[in-house]
């Protein structure tokens, strides 16, 4: 049976065992930032874990920050502010908000909660979206559903694991976490050289194109200009040619002309004889 918001503030604030400890107690319990809602309980940023952070900065195990930027593919650990205390005959399952998950903020670890189980909850988020997704101490980060179990538990996790439960990072668990679950800056640079050694070839291969281009429009040029020198070179044959034949034809013209004189005063010479 999943539990009621009477029944979950009934659980929480009750003296002995209370279900949750460390967390802040809402003015209205049944209003809409309250950590009671309808049939689960809203847990919040305590403290955040940054993969990639030397030892004692800001970020690592032994100085978690208040606020991270949680850029695309980057990872974060989360610690929450309240601790949950379950009896053997109550158990929970956690699970990202909807106005979170929306926003491609991927949740890997929340999980059931088992039985006597009792600390914090911890667990790594990642950015899958486009757009930085901040994470700030007291913004809601898990909701929890918390059932009630027909039987309890013959052996709960208290049972099982009787030294109690520590919410702390130990930095070697957060050495192990890539800071950037799928590599976005490593592919980025991957690309950006790719592209460069493709831009690269491209402009060689279009470098040697325009080289033969422009050498074969030279070629062109020069037989052009050769075909131009050769038809001058006829042209000016042709006129010389043609004033050559007019020439020979003026003297041919005058040549003539002096052979019929002459036929002429011949012919008058022979008249003049005759008589």
């Amino acid at each position: 049976m999943i539990v009621s918001d009477a029944q979950l503030e009934q659980l929480i604030v009750q003296a002995n065992n209370p279900l949750l400890t460390n967390f802040d107690r809402p003015v209205d319990w049944r209003s809409k930032d309250s950590l009671v809602q309808p049939c689960s309980i809203d847990l919040h940023i305590g403290v955040i874990f940054q993969p990639g952070c030397k030892p004692g900065k800001r970020g690592s195990a032994s100085a978690p920050k208040q606020e991270l930027v949680l850029r695309t593919g980057q990872t974060a650990i989360v610690a929450t502010q309240e601790s949950i205390h379950l009896p053997s005959d109550y158990a929970g399952f956690g699970f990202p908000p909807s106005h979170i998950s929306s926003r491609a903020l991927l949740m890997t670890n929340p999980g059931h909660i088992d039985p006597g189980y009792s600390g914090g909850l911890q667990f790594t988020v990642i950015n899958m979206g486009r757009e930085d997704y901040v994470l700030r101490t007291k913004d809601l980060i898990v909701t929890v559903l918390i059932f009630k179990l027909d039987t309890a538990s013959i052996a709960d996790y208290s049972v099982r694991h009787p030294i109690p439960v520590v919410a702390k990072i130990d930095q070697s668990e957060l050495d192990r976490l890539s800071p950037d679950f799928i590599d976005v800056q490593k592919r980025a640079t991957s690309i950006a050289k790719r592209t460069l050694g493709i831009a690269t070839v491209g402009a060689s291969i279009l470098t040697v194109l325009l080289s033969l281009l422009v050498n074969a429009i030279e070629k062109r040029v020069d037989g052009v200009d050769e075909l131009k020198n050769r038809v001058t070179q006829v042209e000016d044959q042709n006129a010389s040619l043609s004033k050559e034949l007019s020439d020979t034809r003026d003297q041919l013209k005058s040549q003539m002309d002096l052979e019929r004189r002459i036929i002429l005063l011949e012919s008058k010479k022979t008249v003049g004889t005759s008589k």
